[in-house]
């Protein structure tokens, strides 16, 4: 097992892609570097450490009320995406002090890492950053980038038919759409118009729990 995964790996560190995004990493060092994914990435050479995102890049925000969509493919490819990264539990006070860059939230998704796995929403950078370039239209780039861990690929699995629907979505409200129907589904109903509010607090509720627990 362990020499399966060190084998994709170095795979994928010695057949790099031309095509993958640029992405960035503002880092504020509120965690175990150890067991940091965006660390990582740096590590490899896959992502750079700045200390404001690129104008024009896609900036990961759970605060944002857009989600990214395939629409964003254009800004993706030219200016790359940049993963804010520090605690959960600091959230809301790290995100405005970053100002610059387009602000796009991820759709409703379920972590894989092994601290929150089976959670809603609360991904490693690692999975932000992964389930950014799939939903644009990077979905190899997404999977090898996810292969530097060996639990990497179990988020595509669990995630595989969410991220199929947001990255074949049109629009935003396609995307919001397919959020609805899954949340109908895991709360058994109908959530009408007002799902879209109701996307949005879940995300803030999820967040505040967390913030709670410092």
């Amino acid at each position: 097992m362990i020499t399966s995964h060190l084998s994709r790996v170095e795979t994928f560190l010695s057949n790099p892609l031309g095509t993958m995004p640029k992405l960035y990493v503002v880092y504020f060092a509120q965690d175990d570097p150890s067991k940091n994914t965006s660390l990582k990435m740096i590590k490899h050479g896959l992502a750079r450490k700045v200390a404001k995102p690129p104008p024009s890049s896609i900036v990961l925000d759970p605060f944002s009320p857009q989600p990214i969509t395939p629409l964003d493919r254009r800004f993706v490819e030219r200016y790359g995406v940049t993963v804010v990264d520090g605690s959960w539990r600091k959230a809301k006070r790290i995100f405005s002090m970053v100002k610059r860059g387009l602000r796009r939230r991820l759709p409703l998704l379920f972590a894989a890492n092994p601290v929150n796995y089976g959670k809603l929403y609360t991904l490693s950078s690692l999975e932000a950053v992964a389930a950014a370039l799939y939903i644009a239209g990077f979905k190899e780039e997404a999977e090898r980038l996810l292969s530097l861990y060996k639990w990497g690929p179990i988020f595509i699995e669990l995630n595989r038919e969410l991220l199929e629907a947001y990255s074949s979505s049109k629009t935003v409200s396609q995307v919001i759409r397919e959020e609805c129907r899954l949340l109908e589904d895991l709360l058994g109903n109908n959530l009408g118009k007002g799902c879209e509010d109701v996307i949005l607090r879940l995300i803030e509720t999820i967040i505040k729990k967390i913030e709670k627990r410092s």
